[in-house]
């Protein structure tokens, strides 16, 4: 599910980083937001696979009762990684500065949900109800 999850994002991500110039006319006349606009988004849809494997890892390992690792990998990822980031790259790079934070961080944190998937780790935790009909 997560590489299906991967696999559309990324399809999606570069159809989008195609068409960005053409939707952020849409949004804005003014040619040098528009600019900044596609820059920013292409950042983003750089990382798109990456974000989806973040996206539906997360949810995976939740719904086999997993919700601890996840929550700190998020966590840290977002507090520990990305804002600190974003507040050095914005220093020299400014808005570009931000979303390269952002993408790197968005790739660390799918990097650490295969990684977690692929151990099997998450395979040893007893979801709360399970655990609770054993004592029972």
């Amino acid at each position: 599910t997560t590489g299906l999850g991967m696999l559309i994002m990324g399809v999606m991500g570069m159809l989008m980083f195609l068409a960005a110039p053409v939707v952020f006319r849409f949004l804005t006349i003014d040619p040098q937001v528009q600019q900044v606009g596609v820059a920013a988004f292409r950042i983003q849809l750089c990382v798109e696979a990456l974000y989806g494997a973040s996206i539906v890892a997360t949810g995976a390992l939740r719904g086999v009762g997993d919700t601890v690792r996840p929550f700190f990998i998020n966590l840290i990822s977002m507090w520990g990684v990305r804002l600190p980031l974003a507040f050095i790259l914005t220093k020299s790079y400014g808005l570009k500065g931000a979303w390269i934070a952002m993408a790197i961080e968005i790739s660390a944190r799918g990097l650490l949900f295969l990684a977690r998937l692929a151990r099997g780790k998450w395979l040893e935790v007893i979801p709360l109800s399970a655990s609770n009909a054993a004592h029972d």
